[in-house]
């Protein structure tokens, strides 16, 4: 039997005959109004802090409530660690909970650059918020989210810097480690997504930039019907809190988020998504999303083995872009941390977790490049080289996933992975929070090399040399004892610099270029290099390259290809298999 909960005065387990299908009907287009093409609008609050503007959230909890079986049900789950009760619309305290159950909402917004303004639960401060937090001393974003809590009728509402004790590394890991059931278990979570810090508030105010218009018109046998009109909302392309790195796994795993945005409120969970602008059906905000989180939401364990490992890469780029490294006041210390809560939803089919990867598609997944020109090597450590996370600014799966590639699915991994081992930070012990090292074994097809300056083209990254006889008969200005290769590398360094290298092949298959109609056999190679005081025991990723190009036939299509050309082909491959070494490569 669920607990009855009055929210927003709204009995959310009320019958749901009382509207048509279930669902709340805002406006109903006048029967005498002869213009089909006109659809019904909802009307736009303006003022997201208004009564308006809770009524229009409350309704949208009713309907997901009662109509969306993934979304559940249930009004209550058991609360966090710590979290704010708040008595009155302006008066707050630190909870300290005891197995209670209730309905919470959770606050994500940006901390903004200048931290030290910001409230902050600290030793030293418990006691004190344990029994009253003064009004004066919260942020404006703070006060408007409990002002909404408030209204909508929940007693708690759990915000990051009050819940967690700052600066205490113990609790921040633990309390941190909890954030997939802290999001999960909520109720709703509210959005501060306009706001680049906790000063700027939630709540938009009413502006001109779209007033509403309405009129009385008369059809043809002269009952008169009314028409209400506005301005169609510019979209931002953006929005400061999606480019934050905590928010993106926040947003996730809520199951219904409430986005306070520029002129009107986004509705989103986890089998729907509307905006006040345009309704149900014409959902022009998607595309400020880096990802969808509808159920085909990342880690649901109804997917294949194969879909899931998919939809990780997906959610690694969508990451990489707009969370990650880049978008992280402590890369350092919160790269994996900010996508633990994600990571602990994956079903175990996934194999183990390794700093980003998952050791179920672990050679695939280590193919990942940079899609964005790389920066300088980042000074400080903070993932494997292997790892995406170690510091690129934007991840990509493109070579082994995209679908330029007919059958991507049959280049197959060529190397084997020996073993794996990741080590959490001294007094950590959650492999997927912050780490200290990581260490991999291939066993795979090699070849050495060394970088050199682009001679072809000054303003180019350096060039990778491969030593071997590997190039086409007739090939011309490459000499017939080096394969030279443009790779796409992890960061800058000096071109006039040569550096030895050794480069190992992960994934290779043979695929039909749709784009061209053309056939090739493809492969992917990592480039590494030793690590300096290893003694060439160990080595670093440098980047990665494919090598379709050369071991395609020179016609531009398969129809057209002699079996001459194809004989090519089969030489170029039968030399790489003869002039790599096979052999195991530490990769640190």
């Amino acid at each position: 039997m669920l607990k009855h909960h009055m929210i927003a005065g709204l009995d959310l387990l009320s019958d749901p005959a009382t509207s048509p299908s279930g669902h709340s009907q805002i406006i109903q287009k006048s029967a005498a109004c002869p213009w089909d093409i006109l659809r019904s609008a909802y009307p736009i609050s303006l003022d997201s802090g208004s009564l308006e503007a809770v009524s229009r959230v409350s309704l949208w909890v009713k309907d997901c409530v009662r109509e969306h079986s993934v979304c559940g049900n249930q009004t209550g789950a058991r609360l966090p660690t710590r979290i704010l009760e708040i008595r009155t619309n302006r008066e707050v305290r630190l909870h300290i909970t005891k197995n209670e159950t209730a309905p919470y909402a959770c606050l994500s917004h940006c901390w903004g650059k200048d931290q030290s303004r910001m409230i902050k639960t600290t030793s030293s401060s418990l006691e004190n918020h344990k029994q009253n937090i003064p009004w004066s001393s919260l942020p404006t974003t703070f006060r408007d989210a409990i002002h909404f809590t408030h209204a909508l009728g929940i007693r708690y509402l759990w915000i990051d810097s009050l819940c967690i004790l700052q600066g205490c590394a113990n609790d921040w890991r633990r309390e941190g480690g909890r954030m997939a059931e802290i999001y999960a278990n909520a109720f709703i979570t509210l959005a501060a997504t306009k706001s680049s810090n906790c000063d700027e508030g939630m709540f938009s105010q009413p502006s001109n930039s779209c007033p509403p218009r309405s009129g009385t018109f008369f059809n043809g046998v002269g009952q008169p019907y009314k028409l209400h009109c506005r301005k169609a909302m510019k979209v931002p392309d953006k929005y400061p809190l999606l480019d934050r790195g905590w928010a993106f796994q926040e947003r996730l795993l809520s199951k219904r988020i409430v986005h306070f945005a520029e002129n009107e409120l986004i509705w989103e969970c986890l089998e729907a998504s509307c905006c006040e602008c345009s309704g149900p059906h014409e959902l022009s905000f998607l595309h400020i999303f880096p990802i969808d989180k509808k159920p085909s939401f990342i880690m649901q364990d109804s997917r294949s083995t194969i879909e899931l490992q998919d939809a990780w890469l997906q959610l690694i780029e969508s990451y990489s872009v707009k969370g990650g490294p880049r978008a992280l006041t402590f890369p350092i210390r919160d790269v994996f941390p900010a996508i633990q809560g994600v990571v602990k939803l994956a079903p175990p089919r996934l194999g183990k977790y390794l700093a980003g990867h998952w050791s179920s598609d672990f050679p695939r997944s280590l193919c990942w490049s940079l899609r964005l020109v790389p920066g300088p090597k980042p000074p400080d450590w903070r993932a494997p080289s292997w790892s995406w996370a170690c510091g690129v600014p934007r991840a990509s799966y493109w070579d082994v996933t995209d679908e330029t590639f007919a059958c991507a699915r049959k280049i197959k991994p060529s190397c084997v992975v020996v073993s794996a081992t990741t080590n959490p930070v001294l007094g950590g012990d959650d492999p997927t929070g912050q780490l200290s090292s990581g260490e991999i074994v291939l066993r795979g097809k090699c070849l050495t090399g060394w970088t050199q300056k682009n001679t072809w083209e000054s303003t180019e990254p350096p060039a990778l040399y491969l030593n071997g006889d590997l190039t086409r008969p007739g090939n011309q200005g490459m000499g017939s004892e080096s394969w030279r290769q443009q790779p796409r590398w992890d960061y800058t360094f000096q071109g006039d610099q040569e550096i030895k290298v050794l480069v190992i092949q992960m994934m290779a298959g043979f695929v039909l270029q749709k784009h061209l109609d053309m056939p090739c056999q493809y492969q992917v190679w990592l480039i590494l290099k030793p690590v300096s005081d290893s003694e060439g025991a160990k080595f670093e990723r440098m980047g990665l390259f494919t090598s379709d190009s050369f071991l395609c036939p020179s016609s531009l299509s398969i129809r057209d290809a002699t079996e001459e050309e194809w004989k090519t082909v089969d030489a170029v491959a039968a030399k790489l298999d003869a002039t790599a070494e096979e052999r195991e490569v530490t990769i640190v």
